[in-house]
């Protein structure tokens, strides 16, 4: 049976441990790290935001809800927008 001490040393004549990275990591190496479909999403969530969310934002702070879109809530609530 062998010690702790023994595997270690086994596993160092075998090259069984891979050295540990320590530092920086450049950014080529780390965008191909990443998967496909995390890059694809983080893409297709920022022109979500882009698109649809900043707008609005927008237009809910300048309260053009009624200005952009009569017709819309009028059909919704009569008499919503004047």
């Amino acid at each position: 049976m062998e010690t702790g001490n023994n595997k270690t040393q086994n596993a160092l004549e075998n090259n069984d441990i891979k050295p540990i990275k320590s530092g920086r990591v450049k950014l080529d190496e780390f965008l191909q790290t990443i998967p496909p479909w995390i890059v694809l999403t983080l893409i297709a969530l920022f022109f979500l935001l882009i698109l649809c969310l900043l707008p609005i934002i927008i237009i809910d702070a300048t309260k053009q809800w009624c200005n952009l879109f009569p017709d819309f809530f009028n059909a919704i609530t009569p008499g919503a927008c004047p």
